[in-house]
């Protein structure tokens, strides 16, 4: 049984290694102000769904700082105390940040729906979107990279009367799978373009 434990300590060793090093590698390939951070607790039950990370105030987090990971938009800072953040995931039904389809630049607002889902709103109706769409930041909130991945389209429903189209989105992140984050405190003023190969 010792032997057993050992070998299977070893594995999660090598695995948290491997995850560390990809999010170094992200953080040195990504421009701006990046601090790395630990999820230590999650609550995707309450009235907002939010993860706790181990960076508050005295790292210099401040609300409404973007929370990214190597694949995708994570959420945004909620709350901050001296050495604990809480971060506001892009599936609680507060969370809002302005995107564009990839393919064809059309614009909405992403907003979360459920805890596996968000809805990009305000399309219009003539907007080209198809399912298999990746939907990405728009960057124009100067706080989220440019073209940074948020999710890809599963659900496009054109109604018989309205302007606009209802479109649902699976998040490119799974927030209960975290187990480090990055917040972005500074992005550099120029435009960023986030590469199209996202390491996963």
């Amino acid at each position: 049984k010792s032997l057993k434990a050992h070998i299977a300590t070893l594995k999660e060793l090598n695995i948290e290694n491997d995850r560390l090093n990809k999010l170094l590698d992200f953080k040195s390939s990504t421009p701006g102000t990046l601090l790395p951070a630990q999820v230590i607790g999650l609550d995707l039950m309450s009235n907002h769904s939010t993860l706790r990370i181990n960076r508050g105030s005295g790292d210099g987090v401040k609300k409404g700082q973007a929370i990214i990971a190597s694949g995708g938009v994570v959420g945004s800072v909620f709350n901050v105390e001296a050495r604990t953040s809480q971060v506001l995931v892009l599936t609680d039904r507060y969370f809002v940040i302005d995107a564009i389809i990839q393919r064809t630049r059309a614009r909405g607002i992403i907003e979360g729906k459920s805890p596996v889902a968000c809805r990009l709103k305000y399309l219009q109706r003539t907007d080209d979107v198809q399912v298999g769409d990746l939907v990405v930041t728009s960057g124009l909130d100067g706080v989220f990279p440019k073209g940074f991945p948020i999710g890809t389209v599963n659900e496009v429903e054109k109604r018989a009367y309205g302007v606009t189209q209802k479109v649902e989105i699976e998040p490119t992140i799974d927030p209960s799978r975290l187990d480090e984050v990055i917040v972005v405190q500074d992005l550099p003023k120029e435009s960023y373009v986030y590469p199209t190969k996202v390491p996963y």
